[in-house]
This record gives C-alpha cells, structure tokens and sequence, in this order.
C-alpha cells in the first residue's frame, strides 16, 4: 500500500523561499514550496493577481540580500534531498541574472508587459538661451527654439505620423505621401503635409498660431473638428486668433521663414511686449520692464546674431528708453 502525503498549504513568503534554497526548510515546508512552484507555473496562463508593489520591492529586497550575503564566499545548491553544486557565481553574473529574472517575474507572474516602440512617447523640452535640432524616427528634422517643447513617438508604426508642439519650430518633414505628418498645436489647431519645410509659432502665452511655408504645401486646420482649413504654399504665412476665432493669410519672404535657427534674431512690427519675450527666450535673460507704456510700441529691426548688449543699445537710442544689465542674476531693467 502506498502511503499517501498530505500536502499542507501554507503562505509562501520570500524569507521561506530563500530557505528553500538554502535547503533550510522542513520536510513539511519543503512539499508546500514545491506544490506552490508547481501551481504557480501552471497559473501563469490565467489573469494574474493584483499584487501589492510594497510586495513586489520586498522580494527583490530578500532576492538582492541573498546573492549578496553568498557570493562569492560559498557556493549556490539545491534543497538538501537533491543536492548537487551548480556553479560558482561572481557578483557581475549574479547581477544579471537577477535583473532577468525580475523582469521575466514581473511579465509572466504579475502580467506586466515592456511598452512597444511606438507606445513609447519622448519629451524634449528646450530651456531659455538655447536651441535644440531634434532628428524624428522618419528622418524628419525638427528644430525647436528656445522654450519649445516636442512630444512624439519613439517609432513611427501607425498611419499618421503625430507630434504635439508648444513654441516655435521649423519642421523639415520627410516625405511620405501614405504617412501624413500632423502637428498638433494650440486652440485645437493642427498642421497637416506629406513633405514640406515649414515654421510654426504656438507659444503659450499668445492667443495666436503662426505658420509660415518655405517648401511645399501645408493644410493648416482649426477647430474641434478640424473642418475648417487653409491650404498655404511656399511663400504664404496664415496665423489663427483664439481671442477673435479669425484666420488670416497673407505672403511671407520665404529667406526670412524660420530666420532664428540661422541665429538672425527679427522682429517685424512686433509689440514690445511680444519682442521683450522673445529677447527673454533667446538670452535667457529675466526682464522687468517699469515704463508699462513703452509695451504699446511697434518694434522692426534685424539683427546677425546680436550681442546682449549691442541689441539693447541699439533698442533703447530708437525707443526711448534705459537699461540696466545685471550679469550675475541674468535680469534687465528696463526703465
């Protein structure tokens, strides 16, 4: 007759499955980390159970401890009834291994999946004084000025190709006439091409969506439901009013579209108070203006890439005003 075993259920805990290991357990204890292996390996194909992550953190914890507390100093062997000496591990294997074996635990036993290619989505975000050239998965360049900020795919996989745009950037979009390029900006606005080169202004703090074309053509849509749209070619320029929900068009010169990435610093007939933002961005300088009234002006000028100094000069003789420059806090008063 044969002695049939019964197999005690108990919880299985990460102190007794290092025990285990060690060929520390009981004979009882032993059976109930077997029969709970067993299970655990059968269950795989089910819906994984919600597992705590202060659970998750514990076990790599005690795992971690463990390959630290034996290597190099004695050697890894199976529980006592079948032991036998597997190799001697050094701490740079060990570490591997371990690393493998969390993520396999962490797919197959609690259900977590690596996130594809183009799930995953990249942030650039540029900081005042600086300019930024991102090369986009499709061979696109875009070149983002200073406090741009960029969201798009790792790969494009889907039939669009999307980006999300806050600030000024000149894209130079890699034809693809099956994978239309969208950018999508403020106030529901969007920017539709299959190959074209383009500067698009959609900074944060104005009410208006600027798009001037240099190559090819351009749908600029606006709108929830993106039903309204202008087709602009090379040479034209449309900008989208929030504050009046208008869309206007008109001829841009096509040498001056997206100037500052050649480190020309323009403005045409630009409110002082639009062109003291721009100065902020392009020097990363603080500026704090005490003559409010000097924000009602119009302000044309072109400048090589001015100097701090040699801009302000040349600003303060035609408008009127002064200057102070403070170096060390990076702040100009204006006055």
């Amino acid at each position: 007759m044969v002695q049939q075993h019964e197999i005690v259920y108990m919880n299985v805990t990460p102190e007794l499955l290092k025990r285990y290991h060690l060929g520390q357990c009981t004979e009882e204890e032993r059976e109930a980390v077997s029969a709970w292996l067993e299970e655990d390996t059968i269950s795989v194909t089910h819906e994984a159970p919600e597992v705590p992550p202060s659970d998750i953190a514990r076990s790599r914890s005690v795992m971690w401890e463990f390959l630290m507390e034996r290597i190099p100093q004695e050697e890894i062997t199976t529980p006592k009834h079948n032991r036998r000496t597997l190799w001697r591990w050094t701490p740079y294997v060990a570490a591997s291994v371990l690393l493998v074996a969390l993520t396999t635990i962490g797919v197959v036993r609690y259900g977590v999946k690596p996130p594809k290619q183009n799930e995953i989505t990249v942030h650039t975000q540029v900081p005042y004084g600086k300019k930024k050239i991102v090369t986009l998965s499709d061979g696109t360049k875009v070149y983002l000025n200073a406090g741009a900020s960029l969201s798009y795919p790792k790969v494009f996989l889907g039939h669009d190709r999307e980006v999300k745009l806050a600030g000024e950037a000149y894209f130079e979009v890699t034809a693809n006439k099956q994978h239309p390029f969208i950018i999508h900006t403020a106030y529901d606005t969007q920017i539709k091409v299959v190959g074209t080169a383009f500067n698009v202004r959609a900074e944060p703090h104005r009410t208006q969506v600027e798009v001037s074309v240099s190559e090819g053509t351009v749908h600029f849509m606006t709108g929830s439901d993106q039903k309204d749209f202008v087709e602009l070619n090379a040479g034209q320029f449309a900008i989208y009013d929030e504050a009046t929900h208008s869309l206007a068009q008109g001829y841009a010169s096509i040498p001056f579209i997206g100037h500052w990435k050649e480190n020309k610093l323009v403005f045409e007939q630009e409110p002082l108070e639009d062109a003291f933002r721009k100065i902020e961005k392009w020097y990363g300088y603080k500026i704090v203006i005490s003559r409010k009234q000097l924000l009602n002006q119009l302000y044309n000028a072109r400048f090589d890439a001015p100097k701090l100094e040699e801009l302000l000069r040349s600003m303060a003789f035609v408008l009127g005003f002064r200057y102070n420059i403070d170096y060390e806090h990076k702040t100009i008063k204006i006055y």
